[in-house]
């Protein structure tokens, strides 16, 4: 839960807008669809716009391709239901947050939707990034303070502290989240990261070895179609995979190389709700 005044909510939305928005777009917008976890009078229509929430559950990609949205706000499982099976031919803001997209499947919606996913990144703390033009994203240092606790390989945790928020303080709150730098060439005076990877608690761990979620991503999505659902879970004595038996070989076979016993066990949709995350760490 979290507290915001009127002014506050109107910020937010000035922020949305500008942000993720060229001025001439701005007036090309009639419908926004955010679909989250719960729904909040943060996210109630504003103006002219029509802004509908949508709540997280199995129909919510049918319901929102029948709103069929000009700007759409939604976690990677709902993006990747609408692109499985769904249109939305007036669709030409694509963004996703709260769930982890790799590059296959990021490919894979813009494909089938028409329209290239860039990622938000928005937490109860607060609007902390947005893309850019070229789709990187950028940390919102012109409202924050984002300050770094390193981690191995270049990596950090943030540690946000808001500077227009008044009516809930947030500062030097350390968040969860696995943020790499990277670059970018749109000219944004604002720090360029890949998108959140994970969390601190989905970090692999055997003694010395650490292997970040991203590692993970990268050696399982080419080998699976981004459509197949597939959940690898580390503990301390090896790892889990869970996936569609087709493709469980393979897959097994790319985890070997972190030289720990890969076990197989069938996939359930429970796993990836209410949030879907492909790795994870089980104490």
């Amino acid at each position: 839960m979290f507290i915001t005044s009127p002014t506050e909510r109107a910020l937010y939305t000035g922020q949305i807008m500008a942000k993720l928005l060229k001025p001439s777009a701005l007036l090309r917008v009639r419908k926004v669809a955010l679909c989250l976890r719960a729904s909040d009078e943060l996210y109630r229509s504003a103006g002219r716009l029509d802004m509908r929430f949508f709540p997280l559950g199995p129909d919510s990609a049918a319901a929102i391709a029948e709103f069929n949205p000009d700007l759409l706000i939604a976690p990677s499982q709902v993006l990747l239901a609408l692109a499985s099976a769904h249109k939305l031919p007036d669709l030409k803001h694509l963004y996703y947050g709260a769930e982890t997209l790799n590059d296959t499947e990021r490919a894979f919606i813009g494909d089938r939707l028409g329209v290239r996913p860039d990622p938000i990144y928005q937490a109860t703390e607060g609007f902390l990034g947005a893309p850019c033009r070229l789709g990187t994203l950028h940390l919102n240092e012109d409202a924050l303070i984002i300050e770094r606790d390193p981690l191995p390989g270049g990596r950090f945790r943030p540690i946000v502290t808001d500077l227009l928020r008044r009516t809930q303080a947030i500062v030097r709150l350390r968040l969860d989240d696995v943020l790499e730098p990277t670059t970018c060439l749109c000219g944004s005076a604002r720090a360029a990261v890949r998108p959140v990877e994970g969390r601190i608690q989905d970090i692999w761990r055997w003694s010395d070895q650490q292997v970040f979620p991203r590692d993970v991503e990268n050696r399982m999505a080419p080998l699976i179609p981004a459509d197949h659902p597939w959940v690898a879970t580390g503990h301390p004595k090896g790892v889990r995979l869970a996936c569609r038996k087709a493709d469980a070989s393979r897959l097994a076979e790319a985890l070997s190389v972190f030289g720990q016993p890969v076990e197989h066990v069938e996939y359930r949709a429970d796993m990836d709700f209410p949030k879907r995350r492909h790795v994870r760490w089980l104490v």
